[in-house]
């Protein structure tokens, strides 16, 4: 199992209790976004998983930009997925344990020392420093790494070694997708980023200054160098060949699609900083042959035979097990 390992706390808020719900189903309604108070978020035959353990998984990972309202449903998705990771963990341990499965002291102490040596440079003392300043014991610690260990011998004999893509699953695969297995369409662009920094001038004037000098003669990527600031300047602003929709604000997607090759823009203004691009050169998309599709189909195949194998491996511990969900309630607000 793919255990979700994210980062430090969020300080978000989810209120314990409320009423017990069949196994499997997401927890519903909105999360407060100041507080945080622990309690149970599920029972796994004698084990609990509590909500603070969840949060602990999901971590920092909600991006700041999103609205509240978009922060509280992408938060609730996330605990909802992380408490059916967790699960399947202590479900997957269970049959482990059921099975008799253990694994040599040997095997443990290797990974610790590969762990040490490679996030630590060898020295135990800064581990030992990282896991008191956690509040961390480091028995527990070495326990995680065992039931980690446990968990991917499990996933190897129950999903991995299952797993089987015939020459006849890529070939048909391909002929059902063919459009999907093109080399990607790209753009060429070269880009000036301007910031004001004289409080008498306002980006569109400051625009204009560079666009003067442009319109007049002056080499795109010389004036890049001289005016730009992003981490491309000194590239002369050359972003090489990008999927433009995925590299830029639509504004200037847009702009880039009314250029030709070897033109620029006029002067594009977004959130207070100013950008001029210019189309060097554009690739169309091409279609892959078999041979050159046949690594991603293999990949992607394999990918889903996986999830699939997993799942049903899951669901399967789920039926042989007792496991109970708590709604998360609304919360409380003050008016």
């Amino acid at each position: 199992m793919k255990r979700i390992l994210i980062g430090i706390g969020l300080a978000l808020g989810i209120l314990a209790g409320g009423a017990v719900r069949a196994a499997g189903t997401n927890a519903a309604g909105a999360l407060p976004a100041s507080w945080l108070l622990d309690g149970v978020a599920a029972q796994v035959n004698g084990e609990t998983i509590t909500i603070g353990e969840v949060m602990g998984e999901i971590g920092s990972s909600i991006a700041i930009e999103l609205s509240p309202a978009e922060r509280e449903a992408k938060l609730r998705n996330l605990y909802a997925e992380t408490l059916n990771a967790l699960i399947d963990r202590k479900l997957i341990l269970a049959a482990a344990k059921a099975e008799e499965r253990k694994l040599q002291g040997w095997v443990v102490d290797d990974r610790e020392r590969e762990i040490i040596s490679g996030r630590f440079g060898g020295d135990r003392t800064k581990l030992l420093a990282m896991l008191a300043a956690r509040n961390i014991l480091y028995d527990d610690w070495r326990r995680g790494i065992e039931e980690d260990l446990l968990l991917s011998a499990m996933r190897m004999e129950f999903v991995d070694k299952r797993i089987s893509v015939s020459p006849r699953d890529v070939r048909g695969y391909y002929e059902t997708n063919r459009a999907a297995f093109v080399t990607p369409a790209g753009v060429r662009v070269s880009r000036i980023s301007l910031v004001v920094s004289d409080q008498d001038e306002t980006i569109e004037q400051y625009g204009a200054r560079v666009l003067k000098e442009l319109d007049a003669g002056a080499d795109f990527a010389a004036t890049a160098r001289k005016f730009s600031k992003d981490a491309h300047a000194d590239d002369g602003g050359d972003w090489g060949f990008v999927n433009a929709e995925d590299a830029f604000a639509p504004p200037l997607v847009q702009a880039l699609a009314a250029l030709k090759c070897g033109a620029y823009s006029r002067l594009v203004v977004i959130g207070g900083q100013g950008y001029i691009v210019k189309k060097i050169a554009e690739k169309p998309s091409v279609p892959l042959s078999i041979e050159e599709a046949w690594p991603l189909i293999d990949r992607r195949l394999r990918a889903q035979q996986a999830e699939a194998l997993y799942r049903d491996w899951t669901n399967r511990l789920r039926h042989r097990a007792f496991v109970r969900l708590f709604d998360l309630p609304a919360p409380s607000r003050a008016s």
